[in-house]
């Protein structure tokens, strides 16, 4: 497995450590200033190189290997899988990561919908 492993880009390794903090293909984007399309590409091609059907499952192998290779004492690729994913601000490209999302916020404001409302039901125009 580990040679597999070693065929991965950096940025591969980069879209497959943000999967498995729980990103979407567009926070991923947004954090490392790519195209949601790019960032599937990078997610798709990291799979076919791992041998694996899903991102997800990508992403886990990485985060095992990576886990693996600390506790051996080797510094894992970007210093970023040996740290708890709450600690990992940045990604090897220096990006700021967007902060964690709520799930008491809404993900999509409608400014439409979201107007004052009369007594009537109806929203004011």
């Amino acid at each position: 497995m580990t040679g597999t492993i070693d065929q991965l880009t950096a940025r591969e390794r980069d879209c497959l450590r943000l999967v498995a903090r729980g990103m979407s293909s567009k926070e991923i984007a947004l954090a490392l200033g790519l195209s949601p399309l790019t960032v599937d590409g990078y997610l798709k091609e990291a799979a076919r190189t791992l041998g694996v059907s899903s991102r997800r499952e990508a992403a886990r192998i990485l985060a095992a290997h990576e886990q693996l290779s600390a506790q051996a004492g080797e510094t894992p690729p970007q210093n970023l899988g040996a740290e708890p994913a709450d600690l990992a601000e940045t990604v090897h490209s220096g990006v700021p990561l967007p902060p964690k999302r709520s799930e008491a916020e809404p993900r999509f404001r409608v400014p439409f919908l979201s107007g004052p409302v009369s007594e009537a039901g109806e929203a004011n125009k």
